[in-house]
């Protein structure tokens, strides 16, 4: 790699790096070595292209469309599952200009994992209560951030 000095003596500095050139030790974070091999962290800002701000919030996204799961899967105080939830969150995307939004306020929120204590991570939530009879269809679905789904459930 060559090297140039800089207007401080004794100082230099690389001179055409590539993300690829630099070594992962030098990174001081995990987003920043995921950056330089060139993959996300959950939970990395959403990217937007070039100097893109985040568009406008157009709303609660309506899930009735999203097909249900099979009917012996479906009822009352039952829990949304996986595959469900994924098409939900596909759903909300496609509504959301490939961002994954709140349907209470719009804020951008991360992509969940397991055992995350991020507030701001999205989770599918039932607007009618599981331990009130919601059912686990698509158009009783929302998504919400974690933060927000348990100020809802502490109410």
């Amino acid at each position: 790699m060559p090297l140039e000095t800089s207007d401080c003596k004794d100082v230099l500095k690389p001179k055409d790096t590539k993300a690829e050139d630099v070594p992962a030790k030098w990174a001081s974070n995990r987003a920043k070595i995921a950056s330089i091999q060139g993959r996300t962290v959950p939970g990395d800002k959403p990217k937007l292209k070039g100097d893109a701000t985040i568009p406008k919030w157009k709303g609660p996204t309506d899930y009735s469309t999203v097909p249900n799961p099979r009917e012996d899967a479906v009822g009352p105080g039952r829990a949304f599952n996986y595959d469900h939830k994924v098409r939900l969150r596909e759903q909300n995307r496609k509504k959301n200009g490939g961002l994954l939004r709140s349907d209470l306020d719009g804020s951008v929120l991360h992509e969940p994992t397991k055992g995350s204590a991020d507030n701001m991570q999205a989770e599918v939530d039932h607007k009618i209560p599981k331990d009130k009879g919601g059912p686990n269809t698509s158009d009783n679905a929302q998504i919400l951030s974690k933060g927000q789904n348990r100020e809802k459930s502490d109410q």
